[in-house]
């Protein structure tokens, strides 16, 4: 059996009205070889890490590149498992991590999901810099009356 994985992240900061200030095309991640060790076995409570890295993930990164600016344990959101039976059939689940307003205060520039605190991850699961349409990495910058939403999408094929 031939399986391939494979993510995308997409940020959305919101203003206190709710509406959309920032929002980004979904852009690739990299599942880690912990991340695919993750998908073998076992049972993990994700979180969602935001931080300042700027160093291009590798496969066999186990930890953020930057300083952890905000920490969340678990989905807001997660979508139910949809089968897309069109060419390349894959299966697909979206999950949303949604931070308290001001939650993440500064200038962001990776994601990543795993196990662990705001203290460190403890198992790494994905890795991304945060990109534009064109792919080139960007900042963030979040201030007290923002809230941030990561939303990530995982398919299977």
């Amino acid at each position: 059996m031939n399986l391939r994985f494979r993510g995308a992240y997409q940020v959305r900061v919101l203003r206190p009205d709710g509406s959309v200030r920032v929002e980004t095309e979904f852009f690739d991640n990299l599942i880690t070889n912990s991340g695919l060790d993750w998908l073998g076995g076992g049972t993990y409570s994700p979180a969602a890490f935001v931080t300042t890295g700027t160093t291009p993930p590798v496969v066999g990164d186990t930890g953020v590149s930057g300083t952890i600016l905000g920490y969340i344990s678990g989905y807001a959101t997660s979508s139910d498992f949809v089968h897309v039976t069109t060419l390349p059939n894959y299966g697909q689940r979206t999950h949303t991590f949604t931070f308290a307003v001001g939650g993440v205060i500064g200038a962001i520039s990776e994601l990543a999901i795993g196990t662990g605190s705001l203290s460190g991850v403890t198992r790494l699961f994905s890795r991304a810099l945060i990109t534009n349409s064109g792919g080139t990495p960007i900042t963030i910058t979040l201030t007290a009356t923002d809230q941030l939403q990561i939303v990530y999408i995982f398919r299977q094929y």
